[in-house]
């Protein structure tokens, strides 16, 4: 009988470590970068004119006011069309399209945002990227966008939005 006992609890403890997800993925609205995980769930399309807009993932609402920690992702995209991957090439490009490419993009995580203004020198704050994809999908206003971007400090960015975005001119 205590065998018995033995071997149900060790199977018991075998079971429930086992079903423990010790490589557990972020869900959605974040982005990965350096092994961590930051969460951006207010999502901003910024119209600047006709062929210009930045598409912000963040942790806290973005407004001329905003204030305190922050973590990001943006992109320089002049349309969200739904089934299209953008992929990065420079706006300077003769072959820049902008229904199909995306022309800058950056992250910041640990940030910090005082009325608006992101502080480059706090945190980690990277602008220069070499390559990426963002692709879209929109079913009425919800939009599901993944994103995987390689910067020139050769850090590798991976994320996702799902939700509604907020458009502003």
């Amino acid at each position: 009988m205590k065998k018995l006992l033995l071997c149900v609890a060790a199977a018991t403890t075998l079971l429930t470590a086992c079903s423990k997800n010790d490589d557990k993925q972020p869900g959605d609205n974040y982005f990965t970068v350096d092994g961590s995980s930051f969460t951006t769930t207010n999502g901003l399309l910024q119209n600047f004119g006709p062929d210009l807009g930045e598409l912000w993932f963040s942790s806290i609402p973005l407004s001329a006011t905003a204030n305190g920690k922050i973590d990001l992702v943006y992109f320089e995209v002049d349309t969200l069309i739904s089934g299209q991957t953008y992929t990065y090439m420079p706006a300077d490009s003769s072959a820049f399209d902008r229904k199909k490419h995306f022309s800058e993009a950056g992250f910041v995580y640990n940030g910090k945002i005082t009325t608006g203004e992101i502080d480059e020198n706090e945190g980690t704050v990277d602008l220069e990227i070499k390559s990426g994809t963002l692709t879209v999908n929109k079913q009425g206003d919800d939009y599901t966008i993944d994103y995987n971007l390689l910067f020139k400090s050769s850090k590798t960015v991976k994320g996702n939005y799902k939700g509604k975005i907020r458009v502003t001119d």
